[in-house]
């Protein structure tokens, strides 16, 4: 099936030595795990996908569980430039969620894509105890691998919404503070120097982010998605506040975040998107803040204004990621489909392929 569904190729560039070494700058992507049934993701979860037929994957409607399917995509990552997968992963009721391909992953052969973890904080933790279970769950299942992304030898976790973690943790009486000083302890018992904690922000500006930042203990910020300008374009933009409209708003506004991220006091892991349209998944609250894909030409010169920011405005974290793999329901995706096939990974190997 694989086979044939990418035409009996690869479409691949077999052994390239950037993919097997060290770069100065790590890039990463992050990975939508969720599209097979389950309790947590939909029972039909590539059907409101399907109308959408220029989103078609080039492996069909796969399963990401699939050692066939994920082990063609992890290549695919690695011969156009990206070091490191950030799989989705959530923890709900007593119970990790996604953590099945995560799985698959850790089965597949040796590979110089390392893979790190994007909690989906939504609706967790809502106690310290919980916290300590999360923790654990990583300790346990992921964070010896010697496939872990590590910054000075901590396993990197990214925390999709850093104001919601510090406001369940003060909802239990307790701080972001607290937390990330307990799960650092657990580590350190674990054999491991701590954990590297990346907070995910809508503001790179915000007076909050910066004071919490230091107050926390957090290791660094970024964001899943920003969707607007910072707080600090207020006076420049008349139409600051608003959900960007096109792929040339998405590109001026993250552009916007990162020169504001020059004034946080911690690393700044660049983010980097593909495009936003969520109109499968029904839609933004502002239909004008759908269909902002970019072509290719707009594609690649997002990609080489991130990589100038992750020099310039990084603070020294040298790291990047790319929203996103495979989050066709938001209409962020890289992954080849049938109608762009590898134009869009071929777009992150021109910028970020040879370093």
């Amino acid at each position: 099936m694989l086979a044939a569904a990418i035409g009996g190729s690869s479409a691949t560039v077999s052994g390239r030595a950037t993919a097997a070494t060290t770069p100065a700058i790590r890039l990463g992507v992050y990975y939508y795990p969720g599209w097979f049934p389950s309790a947590w993701t939909a029972a039909k979860a590539w059907e409101p996908i399907k109308p959408y037929a220029d989103r078609t994957p080039l492996l069909e409607w796969y399963d990401p569980r699939s050692p066939e399917v994920l082990g063609q995509q992890i290549r695919w990552m690695g011969d156009y430039g990206m070091n490191y997968v950030v799989f989705d992963w959530t923890y709900s009721h007593g119970a990790e969620h996604l953590g099945e391909v995560i799985d698959t992953y850790l089965r597949l052969p040796q590979t110089a894509v390392q893979f790190s973890i994007l909690w989906a904080n939504h609706d967790q933790p809502t106690s310290r105890e919980e916290m300590r279970a999360i923790v654990q769950t990583w300790l346990s299942r992921y964070m010896k691998s010697g496939k872990f992304l590590k910054v000075d030898g901590k396993p990197v976790v990214f925390i999709f919404s850093f104001q919601k973690f510090r406001d369940d943790a003060r909802g239990d009486r307790s701080s972001a503070k607290a937390y990330i000083a307990e799960a650092n302890a657990m580590a350190r018992r674990a054999g491991l120097p701590g954990i590297y904690f990346v907070g995910g922000v809508d503001d790179t500006s915000s007076d909050w982010v910066k004071q919490e930042a230091v107050a926390s203990g957090i290791n660094a910020i970024s964001t899943y998605n920003f969707h607007r300008k910072p707080e600090v374009e207020r006076d420049r933009d008349p139409y600051w506040g608003r959900a960007f409209h096109g792929y040339a708003g998405l590109d001026a506004a993250y552009r916007a975040q990162w020169a504001a991220a020059r004034g946080l006091p911690v690393p700044f892991v660049v983010p980097m998107s593909s495009g936003w349209d969520k109109r499968p998944w029904g839609g933004s609250d502002d239909p004008l803040h759908d269909r902002s894909i970019g072509d290719a030409a707009a594609f690649r010169a997002h990609l080489a204004a991130g990589r100038r920011a992750i020099v310039n405005y990084g603070n020294g974290s040298r790291l990047g990621v790319i929203c996103c793999w495979n989050e066709f329901g938001e209409g962020s995706f890289i992954e080849p489909t049938r109608k762009d096939r590898f134009s869009k990974l071929e777009q992150v190997r021109a910028v970020f392929g040879q370093q």
